[in-house]
């Protein structure tokens, strides 16, 4: 996983404020100019997206990136768009331009650079947004995400979410999940990776301890190296853990120039630029322009079911009720501290009540015993017998089949020893035993990572 070039830009945007931006159509878009160039231009470019690794393998890590983005999808909406405009003076290199638009999906035009100001100024829709007044070439890049959950979150619901200044009421997702990427052994940052609809994407979110460490996001991303970050994310294991983050939904644009100048990343900007690939006679990169938009919400690509859960400890039992069986509403069964059973009935039909085991996805099928009308339905689950009376057997007389009643046989003794029975309470009265399940409560800034198996998509943070 190559995360240099993601960890390096998130120093330089480690503002107190949401922000996020793309790693991998920002590359792509680099990596366009990177397929042009030529020398110490080349050298510079290959340093900044994939250090220690030959041109080759730079373009073939964004094409791959390009071609995964750019596919059809039911389950993710990500899109991308790299565009280079150059002056009408200028005269693209037809076999470059082929190259580039089948490998990272970028196109090239040349026009009027008054037209690219406004379309550049559209797309960021900043009102401080200016550019540069001697355009030669700008490279506009844009990258939107949304994924489908493998099934929907509950209703989101407003709780207390303590950023660095002050405290307010954000809408919040929580659900518990069975399968969750989870890494809680390291000091002072909690980490966990949940999957999409595909499985493939990944949203991954870290967040600072801030309770125990004190230590704040900003700092935390200040001492964050890619070695590290690798590392959190390779530790992480298959957990079950209940996730309560908020529902957001971020769209940014980031000073990119002065953000690449500082990564060291200076001669595309300059007139000692190596593109003569790109164009004749060669030119340079006057700006980029990059803009970002992330959306996490709590849609699925199922319908959300009714869900009960009930805790005693670490224990926890649930049934879910299959909406699509039996008709009529959703039907709910419930659990009292005395063992006895009820559920809700919002259906017109006399049918059983499908019910489907969590843990086996088997139905459980609860017979109605009253009629339709009844609103609850009680059900109370066989008491375990009573101990035995002794080791003495009582014999009733049986009537004789001519009417008389004979005399009562006198009781016998059992020849075993005396065992006194008493029964035991079971320890899963909820159902199977669970491990406790872990918690992940992002109610404090957190950043976090969007993955296509080892590529790093968007990134961002949460204020």
């Amino acid at each position: 996983m190559s995360l240099d070039f993601t960890v390096r830009l998130l120093r330089e945007n480690n503002k107190k404020r949401s922000t996020v931006f793309s790693p991998a159509a920002l590359g792509c878009a680099l990596a366009t100019v990177h397929y042009g160039a030529d020398g110490w231009t080349q050298r510079e470019l290959n340093d900044i997206l994939f250090r220690g690794h030959s041109p080759c393998d730079v373009t073939k890590f964004y094409t791959d990136i390009a071609v995964e983005i750019c596919q059809e999808n039911p389950n993710i909406k990500a899109k991308m768009m790299n565009h280079l405009l150059l002056r009408k003076e200028f005269q693209v290199n037809k076999k470059w331009q082929s190259e580039v638009g089948s490998r990272f999906g970028a196109t090239v035009e040349t026009g009027n650079f008054k037209a690219a100001h406004e379309l550049a100024r559209e797309i960021v829709s900043a009102s401080n947004f200016s550019t540069p007044k001697n355009l030669t070439s700008i490279l506009i890049n844009c990258a939107s995400f949304k994924g489908l959950w493998p099934r929907g979150y509950y209703k989101p619901r407003f709780f207390d979410f303590y950023g660095d200044n002050e405290t307010r009421k954000v809408l919040f997702l929580q659900k518990t999940l069975n399968n969750t990427l989870c890494n809680f052994s390291q000091a002072g940052v909690q980490v966990v990776g949940i999957s999409f609809k595909d499985y493939n994407y990944k949203l991954w979110m870290f967040l600072p301890d801030k309770q125990e460490f004190w230590i704040s996001l900003k700092e935390w991303i200040d001492s964050l190296n890619a070695t590290y970050l690798e590392y959190l994310i390779e530790g992480a294991e298959w957990k079950a853990c209940h996730v309560k983050f908020p529902k957001f939904k971020t769209e940014n644009h980031i000073p990119t120039k002065r953000n690449l100048q500082n990564l060291k990343l200076n001669q595309i900007f300059t007139e000692r630029a190596r593109l003569e690939k790109i164009c004749h006679p060669s030119t340079y990169i006057t700006d980029i322009v990059h803009k970002c938009h992330v959306e996490i919400d709590e849609e699925g690509a199922e319908p959300v079911v009714v869900q009960h859960h009930a805790y005693s400890g670490s224990r926890l039992t649930n049934v879910r009720v299959n909406p699509s069986c039996g008709g009529g509403g959703p039907r709910c069964l419930r659990y009292d501290q005395d063992g006895q059973g009820q559920f809700n009935d919002h259906s017109k039909e006399n049918s059983p009540t499908p019910f489907i085991n969590s843990d086996t996805n088997a139905p459980i099928f609860v017979p109605r015993t009253l009629t339709p009308a009844a609103s609850k339905v009680s059900m109370k689950a066989p008491k375990i017998p009573i101990a035995l009376l002794g080791n003495w057997v009582n014999t009733q007389p049986k009537p004789a089949q001519n009417g008389t009643t004979p005399q009562p046989t006198k009781p016998f003794k059992s020849t075993q020893p005396v065992q006194s029975f008493q029964p035991q309470k079971s320890k899963q009265r909820f159902g199977p035993y669970r491990p406790p399940i872990e918690e992940f409560i992002a109610d404090h800034p957190f950043m976090y990572l969007i993955t296509f198996r080892d590529k790093v998509l968007f990134t961002g943070t949460y204020y």
